[in-house]
């Protein structure tokens, strides 16, 4: 019996070379996902937009393909951008002649294009809207789609169990399983530092921020790390490495002169050897994150400080695999960062324990388990040991 899964990642493509921007950890996980449950004997179609045309790449695995749809014009609203997503969607479905057990839908405009195209699957359907819904911060009619597809799916899966039971609270009687993210242990795993830190021309381990986006946490970051520096209080062989944004205003090299450096848009696997290079990952996030840079930089063996927003206060464990502050306290988040970065025995500590906090609880291998069980109980897919 073919076991076949419909995955929807519509904002987030997870071959996309770099995990930045508002969608960087959804499409990290989304990828991973699906990597993970191929080991589990399921063969999966990912739909996704991107450019003009149709473009398909077999790059996420043997059993797995991403297929790209056109892109809708920026700024058509979810209800049209949904309906002309799902109409080409379910003509490329009906041309290859697929058939699916199950149809599986990330974050809320690949929910609202599931929606859409559910009656002409008739499948069952997983949504994973992964953030941290607020219905009063949006537009009525979004809330309303939003509120919609949490009610109409069969099953909704949140990363931690803060999510869902928020999910669980603002819609009562949905089904809710939380499937904790998974990392790639191959690919983030502790390495000695040595060769980025010639690299990078540093003698000792710095202190790297990993950012998906140019939010105010960062801003703030960066001012109190200038005014520091300008002072005196920051030692001066210590860096700061910033991973996903350009710098930002002065150039390059006044910033190298405060001692930042920011390393601008990177391929997702090279970060495993700037998290390596780091005494610390500060993640100074001011909103809800599923906590992927977390996650991956604890699996390098790399403790994480990190404002305590919902999906960071989830993973990192304070004072055991990192520290947790305020959103809003700048200064302690960089002082907490500096404490680790120049006491080696504390980072030592800290960075056994991220590892193996990732090992018990974050393993892309437990993932994979959990999703095809609940593929398996919703579709009635039987598993691989199950007579077909």
């Amino acid at each position: 019996m073919e076991r076949r899964l419909l995955h929807l990642s519509l904002l987030a493509d997870p071959l996309s070379p770099f995990s930045g921007g508002m969608v960087g950890g959804r499409q990290v996980l989304v990828r991973e996902a699906v990597r993970a449950v191929q080991s589990e004997g399921f063969g999966i179609d990912v739909l996704t937009a991107a450019g003009a045309g149709t473009e398909e790449r077999s790059a996420l695995g043997h059993l797995a393909r991403v297929v790209r749809l056109r892109t809708v014009p920026a700024g058509a609203p979810m209800d049209e951008a949904a309906l002309a997503w799902g109409r080409e969607a379910w003509d490329w479905i009906r041309s290859q002649r697929r058939h699916y057990q199950l149809m599986h839908s990330h974050h809320w405009m690949s929910g609202a294009v599931a929606a859409a195209l559910r009656s002409d699957l008739g499948v069952p359907w997983v949504h994973s809207p992964w953030s941290m819904p607020d219905f009063d911060a949006q537009e009525p009619a979004m809330a309303d789609a939003m509120r919609a597809q949490l009610a109409s799916a069969d099953w909704i899966v949140m990363p931690y169990p803060a999510f869902a039971d928020r999910v669980a609270a603002l819609v009562p009687g949905i089904r809710v399983r939380v499937i904790s993210p998974g990392v790639d242990m191959a690919t983030f795993f502790p390495r000695d530092p040595g060769p980025m830190l010639k690299t990078l021309g540093q003698t000792q381990r710095g202190v790297l921020t990993v950012v998906g986006e140019a939010d105010d946490g960062v801003h703030a970051l960066l001012e109190e790390w200038v005014r520091r520096h300008e002072s005196g209080a920051i030692p001066r062989d210590v860096l700061l490495m910033v991973a996903g944004m350009d710098a930002p205003a002065a150039s390059a090299a006044d910033w190298a002169a405060r001692g930042v450096r920011f390393l601008g848009t990177l391929p997702h696997r090279s970060l495993a050897r700037y998290y390596s290079a780091a005494a610390a990952t500060v993640l100074p996030a001011r909103h809800a994150s599923l906590g992927m840079a977390a996650l991956e930089s604890m699996a390098s063996g790399t403790p994480v400080v990190a404002t305590e927003v919902a999906g960071q206060a989830s993973v990192v464990l304070a004072g055991e695999t990192g520290r947790l502050v305020a959103p809003l306290e700048t200064g302690a988040l960089l002082d907490a960062a500096l404490e680790i970065q120049s006491q080696p025995a504390l980072a030592r500590r800290m960075s056994g324990a991220a590892v193996e906090h990732i090992r018990a609880h974050y393993a892309r291998e437990r993932m994979a388990k959990t999703l095809a069980d609940l593929y398996q109980e919703v579709a009635g897919v039987p598993s691989l040991a199950a007579p077909s």
